[in-house]
C-alpha cells in the first residue's frame, strides 16, 4: 500500500491570492495533511508498528478513504449505489455517472453534486468482426481507426457534406440542415450514416460541425473526415464523443491523405438525391448497405453488395454503382 498508494493530487484554485482562479496545481498529498478534505480521505502509517490505521494522528498519510467507504463519515457508497439502481431502471441498462462532494467540516452538511449519467456498453465488446480482402475492395469507405464493434446492415439511407461545397463559416447552418433531415428520418425509424469534415459536436464551429444529440438523434454511425479542409485533432476524449460510443454507435476516422482509408466520393455523389440543400445531400439507397467494425483491430469497411445474375445462372457479388 505504501508503494502504490496515491502521493498526489490536482487541486482547483478557487482564490486570486496565489494563483489564478480555475487554474490548476499539482499538490503532494503531505502538503495538505491537516486539510479536512485530506482527514477525510485519508489513514495514517505508524512506522512503529508497520500498520495503517484508520485514525486521526500525526504521521504519514496514505489515500485509503478509509474514514469514508469503511466507516461512512459521508454515506458516499449508499448514495452511489441508489444513483446506479436508478440509473440502470430508467435505461435498462448497465450505467455510469460523474459526481462531485464538496466536503465540509461537519459531514452532515457535506454537499453532493450529481453531474452526468450515460449507458455504457457490456458484454458485446468481444463480438469479433472480421474484414476480408474482399470486402475491401468492393467498399465504399474504409478506416483504419474505427470505434465500436459489430456488423451493422440495415441502414440505407447516408448524409454528407458535398466536398468541394464545404465551407467553416457555415458549419452553423449544416448543424440546422442536418438536424431537419434527423427529425424526419428519426420520426420514420431510419438510421443513417453521417459524414463530414472536422470534429462533430464541436464547441468552436471553425473545427467541425457544431451539431448537438438533438441533431443526429437517429444517427447509426458517424464519420469524421480529417482532410486539408479542417485541421482539427480528433474527437476522442469529448463528451460529445463519449456519448456517442456509450450508445453503440461506431465512429470512424478516414483521413483522406491516409493511402489506407478510403471513400468513394464519386460513388456517392453518383446515387440519387433524395434531399441536397446548402451542401448538405441526403441519399437513400435501394438497399441496405453493410458497416462491419472491428473493434480488436480499430477497423471499419461500409459497402453495398448486389447478386446480379451472370451467364452459367449463377450469382455473383458486385459493388452496387447507382
Amino acid at each position: 500500500m505504501l508503494n502504490n498508494a496515491q502521493r498526489h493530487f490536482y487541486c482547483l484554485s478557487c482564490s486570486t491570492d496565489a494563483e489564478p482562479v480555475g487554474s490548476m496545481t499539482l499538490r503532494q498529498l503531505e502538503e495538505a495533511v491537516d486539510e479536512e478534505a485530506i482527514q477525510f480521505l485519508s489513514s495514517t502509517y505508524i512506522p512503529e508498528e508497520h500498520r495503517i490505521r484508520d485514525i486521526r494522528i500525526p504521521g504519514h498519510k496514505v489515500l485509503t478513504f478509509a474514514p469514508i467507504l469503511k466507516y461512512d463519515t459521508y454515506p458516499l457508497a449508499s448514495l452511489l449505489k441508489e444513483l446506479l439502481a436508478l440509473g440502470r431502471e430508467g435505461m435498462g441498462c448497465e450505467v455510469e455517472i460523474e459526481f462531485a462532494v464538496d466536503l465540509a467540516d461537519n459531514p452532515a452538511k457535506s454537499i453532493f453534486s450529481f453531474l452526468q449519467i450515460r449507458p455504457i456498453i457490456v458484454g458485446n465488446e468481444m463480438e469479433q468482426q472480421r474484414i476480408t480482402p474482399e470486402e475491401k475492395e468492393t467498399a465504399f469507405l474504409f478506416s483504419q481507426d474505427a470505434l465500436g464493434f459489430g456488423r451493422h446492415d440495415t441502414m440505407q439511407d447516408i448524409i454528407f457534406v458535398r466536398p468541394e461545397s464545404f465551407d467553416r463559416a457555415k458549419t452553423q447552418d449544416y448543424a440546422q440542415a442536418i438536424g431537419k433531415i434527423n427529425r424526419v428520418l428519426h420520426q420514420q425509424e431510419r438510421s443513417y450514416l453521417l459524414i463530414g469534415p472536422g470534429r462533430w459536436g464541436t464547441a468552436d464551429p471553425w473545427l467541425g460541425i457544431p451539431v448537438q444529440w438533438r441533431d443526429i438523434s437517429g444517427v447509426g454511425a458517424i464519420v469524421e473526415l480529417q482532410d486539408g479542409a479542417v485541421r482539427a485533432e480528433a474527437s476522442q476524449g469529448s463528451h460529445f464523443f463519449q456519448n456517442i460510443t456509450s450508445l453503440g454507435i461506431p465512429y470512424l476516422m478516414v483521413r483522406e491523405q491516409d493511402d489506407g482509408d478510403v471513400i468513394d466520393w464519386a460513388w456517392l455523389l453518383d446515387q440519387e438525391r433524395e434531399s441536397e440543400s446548402g451542401g448538405i445531400c441526403h441519399v437513400r439507397l435501394a438497399d441496405p448497405f453493410t458497416l462491419k467494425v472491428d473493434g480488436e483491430r480499430n477497423e471499419a469497411v461500409g459497402f453495398v453488395l448486389k447478386t446480379p445474375l451472370v451467364a452459367n445462372g449463377g450469382t455473383c457479388p458486385a459493388r452496387q454503382k447507382g
